[in-house]
């Protein structure tokens, strides 16, 4: 597995996850104005620093540890820790700027394991029909 090909990899699917939710956050200031982002205590251009921030983060964690996923447990694994930054660059749009330790880190660290868990395994079976699995 070449490095530089999966970590570009990874990068291009973060882009695409941050890029997708600026596109809500964008729509939500449209037509919602400025209210939602008081309400959490937040700037607009925080929260889209925010997504871009996490989906980098996110898409460099799969491009840089995908070669070491040798099977569902480790491609569990992967998700979960590609999840950590997703959910926290998600965490500041749900729960205002002083509850961001408790509940947020809990709520980011459970996020990953229910999320992240199931999808890293879900691509894992994805990329590997039974067939030609390891």
């Amino acid at each position: 597995m070449d490095l530089r090909h999966e970590l570009k990899r990874g990068l291009a699917w973060g882009a695409w996850f941050a890029s997708a939710l600026i596109v809500w956050a964008t729509l939500l200031r449209l037509f919602a104005g400025e209210a939602p982002f008081q309400k959490i205590e937040m700037t607009y251009w925080e929260v889209v620093l925010s997504y871009v921030v996490g989906g980098i983060s996110g898409g460099a964690v799969f491009g840089l540890l995908r070669r070491f996923v040798r099977g569902r447990l480790t491609a569990a694994l992967l998700g979960f820790l590609v999840g950590l930054p997703v959910f926290a660059a998600i965490i500041p749009f749900m729960v205002p700027r002083s509850e961001w330790i408790f509940p947020g880190l809990p709520t980011i660290v459970g996020s990953a394991l229910l999320l992240g868990l199931p999808l890293g395994i879900a691509f894992y079976d994805e990329e590997n029909p039974p067939g030609r699995r390891k």
